[in-house]
């Protein structure tokens, strides 16, 4: 059976065992018992490496829509995080393997956490892409991932993995100086300059306010970077960062007449609707 009519079709049994609960409750009856032994199935195939891998992810499907849509999965939420601990292991089918891990990481599980440490710090064991290591560990703000996060940035080759990084470090003051350098390089792919001019706005919107002034001034810059911290500009909470002077502002408006890009038009606009504010 297809995965996504496996999950429709638990979803829907769920939902209708969830009001025939609802109703027992409120007759002071006991609650269907049926839920029960379709989670015990549903964990038995998850654990059975034997069973083809497109089963096992629609019992793992079927199970998360459990913890959401049934109020009776406490006695059985256990037992699921272990069924996730024991099949996050090499051998295991890498989307089921990334599944588990994911769920697993959303509940700040120090196992799972331990697991993408390692495969972080030794690529060879790891059982997900450093990329998504980095995002499920920062599910946990007290993850300490921020320094293993600048680590592999400047360890990593790709450029999705920079991009995880740096998401990551947006929270991180420290990371002010990277931010800034990344901005103002040209040669930096401009993704990993968009996320940097959002870290900086976000830690530091004063520095970010210098930088995105000078990009906004450079002709020969791109004008989606351009876009992106001239918005940005027009965005700061705090007004005072704001470049007012007159010189900046007549060039930021003739930016608005010289250039074919829609979306570096529309930033300027924002920008000077800000100004009359």
């Amino acid at each position: 059976m297809d995965v996504r009519e496996y999950r429709r079709q638990y979803e829907a049994e769920l939902a209708s065992h969830a009001h025939t609960a609802g109703t027992a409750k409120a007759l002071g009856a006991a609650p269907e018992s049926g839920s029960g032994d379709r989670i015990h199935r549903l964990l038995a195939t998850l654990r059975n490496d034997k069973e083809p891998a497109s089963a096992r992810l629609a019992a793992l499907d079927a199970l998360k829509a459990a913890r959401f849509l049934t109020a009776h999965f406490a006695p059985y939420n256990a037992d699921f995080l272990a069924a996730l601990r024991e099949i996050a292991k090499p051998g295991t089918d890498p989307e089921l393997c990334e599944s588990a891990l994911e769920t697993l990481a959303l509940d700040k599980d120090s196992y799972a956490q331990d697991v993408l440490r390692r495969g972080l710090a030794d690529p060879k064991t790891a059982l997900v892409s450093a990329a998504k290591a980095l995002q499920f560990l920062s599910h946990d703000d007290h993850a300490g991932v921020v320094d293993l996060a600048r680590d592999i940035f400047h360890k990593a080759t790709d450029v999705g993995t920079k991009e995880e990084a740096l998401r990551v470090l947006a929270s991180d003051p420290k990371s002010a100086d990277l931010f800034t350098s990344l901005i103002k390089d040209k040669s930096q792919p401009r993704s990993l300059r968009a996320l940097s001019a959002t870290g900086l706005n976000f830690i530091n919107p004063q520095r970010f306010a210098e930088a995105a002034r000078a990009i906004a001034t450079d002709d020969h810059d791109y004008d989606d970077i351009r876009a992106t911290v001239i918005g940005a500009l027009a965005h700061l909470k705090d007004a005072t960062h704001v470049p007012k002077d007159q010189s900046f502002v007549q060039h930021v408006r003739e930016l608005a007449a010289k250039t074919g890009s829609t979306p570096l038009r529309a930033a300027v606009g924002r920008f000077m609707k800000r100004l009359q504010e």
